[in-house]
């Protein structure tokens, strides 16, 4: 017969350890009364049952989360099936007033992240301090009866997190599904729920090292590691753990990205493997751990049949997609992957990419700047990227292409066949090919840096240029432009007229015939393409904005254009579709492109692109606005004309056509002075990537501008910033 008052049941009075008193360091288990009954008390009060309680309770809150942001996904797609608008555009105003804005200084500067989100994290931190400590009883009377509650109900809330952690971790995750959000913008959510795992680890270490300490001071707790009970092993977890977060602090993550990214999955598996040793025997963690480990295994199958969609034949395996780079000012590179036709993408998402002859380490990820091609009869896709140098593969991408593309112009010596222009190479940093250009000489479009600058050519684009209509044609005859180009005078800011009269001088290389197509293929048949392993798209649901908005900005600082180049084809594309007879479902009307850089050169890291969308625009109903600021104090007004010309004939574009523009001018744009000239009267979607501080300063802008929909003067306005420096 058992004797106890509830839970555990003594031996009995035979047992000899039985009428021990408490005291005794042999009094421990079901062989002494005084544990039974003190045992039995504390269970009482508190028993180990309840613990399961703040597990399942932490899952029910990440699931309300997520139930929330799914119902809003699930609405905006059930919209766009049924096409219809159900908004409450005051109400939203209101909201996004405040939701849209941004730390401003030198903290808004490191840390991205709006109003909004912090209200979402500080929900999510209030409830997990509220969790392990509301209910008071944090150590039991005696050590020996069993974990401080306070560090099970930490050990619980830890092991409800885990799931969700290695949920966010995966690029192909099951959130992404359901709520139509990036993986990239759920990173933030990613880094803190490890953070918060670690803070709950800190709070549950410190009882377990207190309640042995105050029953029995440093010998009991010595006593614990020597019979490697679970502080033993704890104390390996937290360590693994500790490392995990201080190298993934931005400090430490950005100054080697590539060592980061593979340490922390080898310091990942480690915390694995020590959290099962830590919590072997239990009966209700392990459940919790399974199911992270599940959740991990699925995002790695899935990614591995996504990433491999497309290597047939098996060539593609392991020889990749044919490759070309091209050498730009400002030390940017442009890579142009031919893919398979069956590869799709929308504008803003992204891919990793890997060049096995130049870096064999890692995937980097970089944002498709172009989209794929419309018409199905294409034999593939050309997936551009434009790469600045910054530092490890970036740099030695820049390198290639760029020692490339020196050797190969070292022999090809070009000289004008008119007077009034030169064109000289310069060992600048920013250029490798300087134009001294006379105003009223402007360039035309064999002069453009990135046309003779590239490294490798492409056999099969499926984006002729203007250059490439002249060579086509095979024609030397001059080209009239009677054009009248608007430029900002980067002193006075008052509107100045530029306009080229007469013929433009043609360039033809001095050393071979005067066909320019076999310069071409002269280049070609010296160079070999790079290949490419390409992983992805990435990316999350973008609702179909030609259908939605009337009036679409997006605003870009210096690289982040890439995010801002599809986004411009693709809505230029559609107004063009819209305008042509036949009922295609198309709103957009407006279009503009804000754009930040230093330097006049680095226009032609958009050449292709801007001359594509001004194409677009002029055969649509619609308008296509291209601002560009060059901020530089010494940049020179003769390279901007002579580019701005050469992009508007190159786009077809004659005087009067007003829908399709480009302006060039000088000094920083005053967000809230541009947003009001260029904002639909209906409804806008603002889009920006550059800088935190950019992003920062047009996110409040356009939080400051919702009175305009309060004032009824506009119906809405959106906002959507692109991640930017990944």
């Amino acid at each position: 017969m058992g004797y106890g008052v509830s839970g555990i049941t003594g031996d009995g009075p035979d047992n000899p350890f039985w009428g021990l008193p408490l005291s005794d360091r042999r009094c421990m288990n079901a062989s002494c009364e005084a544990f039974v009954i003190g045992y039995n008390k504390s269970q009482a009060r508190y028993p180990n049952s309840e613990f399961l309680h703040y597990g399942l309770w932490t899952v029910y809150f990440w699931a309300a989360i997520i139930l929330i942001f799914s119902y809003l996904h699930l609405r905006h797609r059930l919209a766009d099936l049924n096409k219809t608008k159900r908004v409450l555009e005051r109400l939203q105003a209101l909201w996004r007033s405040f939701t849209y804005q941004r730390l401003t200084g030198s903290l808004g500067e490191q840390v991205d992240i709006s109003y909004g989100l912090i209200c979402l994290l500080a929900l999510a931190t209030a409830f997990l301090c509220v969790m392990p400590f509301y209910q008071g009883f944090y150590l039991r009377e005696q050590f020996r009866f069993g974990s401080p509650p306070l560090s099970v109900r930490c050990a619980i809330l830890m092991s409800a997190l885990t799931p969700p952690l290695m949920m966010l971790a995966g690029k192909m995750n099951i959130l992404t599904l359901l709520t139509g959000v990036s993986y990239a913008k759920l990173n933030i959510w990613h880094r803190f729920v490890g953070y918060a795992i670690f803070c709950l680890s800190i709070v549950h270490t410190v009882p377990h090292l207190i309640a042995p300490i105050k029953e029995g001071g440093i010998a009991e707790l010595s006593l614990l590691y020597q019979m490697q009970r679970r502080e033993f092993s704890g104390t390996f977890l937290f360590g693994d753990f500790v490392c995990l977060v201080v190298f993934s602090l931005p400090y430490f993550r950005n100054m080697a990205y590539e060592y980061f990214k593979h340490g922390h999955i080898v310091l990942a598996l480690g915390w694995f493997g020590l959290i099962f040793w830590h919590i072997r025997n239990e009966l209700v963690a392990p459940g919790f751990f399974y199911s992270a480990f599940g959740v991990w295994a699925c995002s790695v199958l899935a990614r591995i049949i996504y990433r491999n969609r497309f290597l047939y034949p098996f060539t593609n395996v392991t020889a990749g997609y044919p490759t070309t780079l091209e050498h730009l000012p400002g030390n940017m590179t442009r890579v142009a992957v031919q893919v398979p036709a069956k590869m799709r993408w929308k504008p803003g998402q992204h891919c990793y990419i890997a060049i096995p002859g130049i870096s064999s380490i890692g995937n980097h990820p970089f944002t498709i700047a172009s989209i794929p091609n419309q018409k199905s009869s294409q034999d593939n896709n050309e997936v551009v990227l434009l790469i600045r140098e910054c530092g490890g593969f970036t740099k030695m991408l820049g390198a290639h292409s760029k020692l490339d593309f020196e050797g190969k112009f070292a022999e090809m010596p070009m000289t004008p066949t008119s007077p009034g222009m030169t064109l000289n190479r310069t060992n600048g940093r920013d250029s490798t090919i300087g134009l001294a250009l006379s105003s009223d000489s402007p360039s035309n479009d064999l002069l453009s840096p990135n046309r003779v600058g590239r490294s490798t050519l492409s056999r099969n684009s499926s984006r002729g240029s203007f250059i490439e209509e002249r060579a086509a044609s095979n024609s030397n005859s001059p080209i009239t432009a009677p054009l009248s180009i608007t430029l900002t005078d980067r002193d006075s800011f008052a509107a100045s007229s530029f306009t080229a009269r007469g013929p433009v001088p043609s360039y033809r290389k001095s050393s071979v015939p005067p066909s320019f197509l076999s310069t071409e293929a002269d280049i070609e048949a010296q160079q070999a393409l790079v290949t490419t392993w390409v992983d992805g798209p990435f990316g999350e649901y973008t609702r179909p904005i030609h259908r939605h908005y009337e009036g679409f900005v997006t605003i870009a600082g210096g690289s982040g254009l890439t995010a801002s180049l599809p986004w411009l084809c693709y809505l230029t594309e559609k107004m063009k579709k819209a305008a042509q007879p036949g009922d295609y479902d198309c709103a957009m009307r407006r279009v503009t492109f804000i754009w930040s850089i230093r330097k006049a050169e680095w226009i032609t890291w958009a050449r292709r692109e801007l001359i594509w969308a001004l194409r677009a625009a002029a055969q649509s109903k619609g308008m296509f606005r291209a601002i560009i600021y060059v901020t530089s104090k010494d940049a020179d007004e003769n390279v901007a004309k002579a580019i701005q010309l050469d992009l508007t004939i190159a786009a077809g574009l004659s005087e009067g056509i007003e829908r399709s523009t480009l302006e060039i001018r000088y000094g920083r744009p005053q967000m809230k002075e541009v947003l009001t000239e260029v904002l639909d009267g209906k409804r806008n979607m603002v889009r920006v990537c550059g800088p935190n501080a950019l992003k920062a300063g047009v996110s409040n802008t356009v939080a400051h501008m919702q009175k305009l929909v309060l004032e009824k003067r506009v119906q809405s306005i959106s906002l959507d910033g692109e991640t930017f420096g990944w």
